[in-house]
């Protein structure tokens, strides 16, 4: 679904709901929307929110699970010696931020 937050021409169109989307229907709306960096948002053991930001070169490779990161490089996330992670997103959580520049597109 999409839904648009304010009315008036110049009105940013941004996702509300992925349930149920595919990879393709994520890459589509990503390109669609003009989506430059996706942020893929994960929490460490106490719940605290981290993220890796990749750039639009990259969805496909993410959104096939074949992103990998070094975990100790995250600030409280792992140790050297478990650095290798593997990030697996779930499209059902796919949100477009609704920035105001059109420079500048985030996804996470």
């Amino acid at each position: 679904k999409r839904h648009n937050p304010r009315a008036g021409a110049g009105a940013r169109t941004f996702v509300t709901d992925t349930t149920g989307a595919t990879k393709h229907d994520v890459l589509e709306l990503a390109r669609d929307l003009d989506v430059r960096f996706m942020r893929l948002q994960f929490t460490d053991i106490l719940g605290i929110n981290k993220n890796v930001e990749i750039p639009a070169s990259q969805f496909e490779k993410a959104l096939s699970g074949d992103i990998m990161f070094d975990g100790s490089s995250i600030e409280g996330f792992v140790r050297i010696e478990e650095s290798d992670m593997l990030l697996l997103p779930d499209l059902s959580t796919f949100q477009v931020f609704p920035w105001e520049t059109r420079r500048i597109g985030s996804a996470g």
